[in-house]
């Protein structure tokens, strides 16, 4: 019952109780003494009073409880704010969340969400709470390869969202590949590779030369791609192109896959003494060397690597070596993974 109808309702009783009691039981009066007080009134009335104490006191105890219950609602409202808010952070990958709430229940919660990592489905677009979907369409727009603004999230430079976006920004013209690289420090390994990786196609080799520190092993592979004898092509020289090679760790399938890349660009003569170089610094490139001499009938070279080897070593190539011998002609890539 709200206040106004109880209070209305009391008024209403202590009315019809004091005019009952003055018009059928007694319309006497009685004195009481109260400190320094002497009052003298019909008995209708003192036998209203503990009604109107009584009032006092349950509107008291009723405020009493209004207040704690607005406080305590407050309490759940600002906790649900800081839950969206702990949401928000978990999608956005945000390190090192620590929310403090106010009620139990929501601890629980929150003490599981600032623990988790957590991906929505990229069919999920809105739930109906502004700072849930104002996130959501952020990353919603990242993952189509727009370009946004993140100062206001306020993301580390490592943060999958910003390289993404970087990514997304450089992809679409809105910043430059040198620039990038130019101010690596601000921006992820990651970032920066990529930048590396578009700059292959359009840059000439003393340019990429600048920023080969951040060369990752793709983009190795993209740059050989573009190195070759054709004026449309980057020109390296063996000890540049064996100085990039060897900044990496390659696997011998890796060395093997680089052969056949440089396959169809180098002069034969370069890329043999490409990989004779590599094989003579790396026992990894032994595969790719024998593989690059097998490739271009180089068959006596070839013998010459199979017996400085082990006799169980490098069975496929032996095996290749073997049907050449007896004329039968088989490609080398069946040979090779």
């Amino acid at each position: 019952m709200h206040i106004r109808q109880y209070t209305i309702a009391t008024i209403i009783f202590m009315i019809i109780m004091g005019w009952y009691t003055f018009a059928f039981i007694t319309q006497e009066s009685a004195t009481i003494d109260l400190f320094i007080l002497h009052l003298t009134l019909p008995v209708a009335f003192w036998v209203v009073v503990p009604v109107l104490l009584f009032y006092f006191a349950s509107v008291f105890h009723m405020l009493y409880y209004w207040i704690v219950l607005r406080l305590r609602l407050r309490q759940f409202k600002s906790d649900f704010a800081k839950l969206t808010e702990a949401i928000s952070d978990a999608y956005l990958g945000k390190a090192n969340r620590n929310t403090l709430y106010k009620t139990e229940r929501y601890k629980l919660l929150g003490k599981l969400i600032d623990r988790s990592i957590m991906i929505p489905s990229d069919t999920l677009l809105e739930v109906g709470e502004e700072k849930i979907d104002s996130t959501l369409s952020l990353l919603n727009a990242v993952r189509n390869g727009e370009s946004i603004e993140l100062k206001k999230v306020q993301l580390d430079k490592n943060n999958p969202i910003v390289v993404n976006n970087l990514i997304n920004r450089i992809e679409n013209g809105d910043m430059k590949a040198a620039n990038i690289l130019s101010k690596s420090d601000a921006y992820s390994e990651e970032v920066c590779a990529k930048a590396f990786d578009l700059m292959v196609p359009d840059q000439p080799l003393y340019e990429l030369e600048k920023y080969k520190s951040h060369m990752s092993k793709a983009t190795l592979f993209n740059l050989m791609k573009h190195i070759g004898v054709d004026k449309n092509k980057l020109e390296v020289s063996n000890e540049s192109m064996i100085t990039m090679i060897s900044e990496h760790t390659l696997d011998e399938d890796e060395f093997v896959a680089l052969s056949k890349i440089l396959s169809k660009s180098l002069l034969p003569d370069q890329r043999i003494k490409i990989f004779e170089m590599l094989y003579d610094k790396n026992d990894e490139a032994t595969a790719a060397y024998l593989y690059t001499l097998f490739d271009l009938e180089m068959i006596e070279l070839a013998d010459e690597v199979l017996n400085q080897v082990r006799p169980d070593e490098y069975m496929a190539f032996r095996a290749y070596r073997d049907l050449k011998a007896v004329n039968k002609h088989y490609v080398i890539d069946l040979f090779v993974k």
